[in-house]
C-alpha cells in the first residue's frame, strides 16, 4: 500500500510471514520504486517483473509454476490485479488474486463511500486525489485502464483468476472495490468478497480482531482448491 508514494517490505512483513506460515506459500515481496520519482509505469513494471522472474524461475522458489496467486493492500492491491491482467496478456498463469481494499480506480470518483467515508476515516480523499497526480504525468493518464482497472474492458475482465476482495465497511474506496467485483463477476469470474464491519482503510496493519479475520480468510482462500 502506501499510494505508490509511500511504503515499504519491512511495513507489511508481518502480513507476508503470517501468509507463508498460516496458507503454507512462499511469499514473494516486491521492492518497486516509489512516485514521484518514478512514472505509476515504472512501479507496475518492477512488479511484473517480479512475476515474470518467479514464474520463469520456480525451481529458485521451490514452487509450482502455475500455481502463483498475487496478493496487496490498496494501492499494492491495485499493482496485484493490474500484473494479473498484464500476465494474462502474456501467457503468464496466475491462478488466484487476494486483493485487500484495492485502489481500482484513480480518478477522482463521486462515489457512495467517497461521499461517506471520504474524511475522518483514516484514508482522506482529497490527499488520495492529490497522491494520485504524483503518480502520473497528466491526470488524463488516470483513466487509463493499465492504472485503473475498474476501468478494463471485458475481455480483460473474463482473463482474471479466482479472486477474493476484503473490503473495509469504513473506508472511502468500498464502492469502487464492490464494482470491481461486480465487473468480474459479471465477466464469468469466480469472486469472493467480504466487508469487514466498522473497520477504516488500512485496518490490515492493525491489531484489530477483525485483522486476523481477513488475514485467516486470505489464507483460507489461498489454501482453497
Amino acid at each position: 500500500g502506501g499510494g505508490y508514494i509511500t511504503g515499504s517490505i519491512k511495513g507489511l512483513d508481518y502480513f507476508s510471514r503470517y501468509v507463508s506460515r498460516h496458507a503454507g506459500r512462499v511469499v514473494v515481496s516486491v521492492a518497486y520504486r516509489l512516485a514521484p520519482q518514478v512514472h505509476l509505469s515504472v512501479a507496475l513494471g518492477d512488479c511484473y517483473a517480479a512475476l515474470n522472474y518467479v514464474y520463469s524461475h520456480p525451481d529458485t522458489f521451490g514452487i509450482d509454476a502455475n500455481k502463483i496467486a498475487v496478493c496487496g493492500d490498496s494501492a499494492g492491491g491495485s499493482a496485484a490485479t493490474i500484473i494479473a491482467m498484464m500476465a494474462a496478456k502474456n501467457g503468464i498463469p496466475v491462478e488466484k488474486q487476494a486483493l485487500v481494499y484495492p485502489w481500482v480506480d484513480m480518478r477522482s470518483a463521486d462515489t457512495p463511500s467517497r461521499r461517506r467515508y471520504g474524511k475522518g476515516y483514516s484514508l482522506d480523499t482529497a490527499q488520495l486525489d492529490k497522491t494520485a497526480l504524483l503518480c502520473v504525468n497528466d491526470a488524463r493518464e488516470l483513466s487509463k485502464p493499465e492504472f485503473s482497472p475498474l476501468l478494463a474492458d471485458d475481455e480483460a475482465m473474463k482473463s482474471m483468476p479466482q479472486t477474493f476482495i476484503v473490503m473495509a465497511a469504513c473506508c472511502p474506496l468500498t464502492s469502487d472495490c464492490m464494482a470491481y467485483a461486480d465487473r468480474l463477476k459479471e465477466n464469468g469470474v469466480d469472486v469472493k468478497a467480504r466487508i469487514y464491519h466498522n473497520m477504516p482503510h488500512s485496518f490490515i496493519i492493525f491489531n484489530y480482531p477483525e485483522t486476523y479475520a481477513a488475514l485467516d480468510d486470505i489464507c483460507a482462500f489461498l489454501m482453497s482448491r
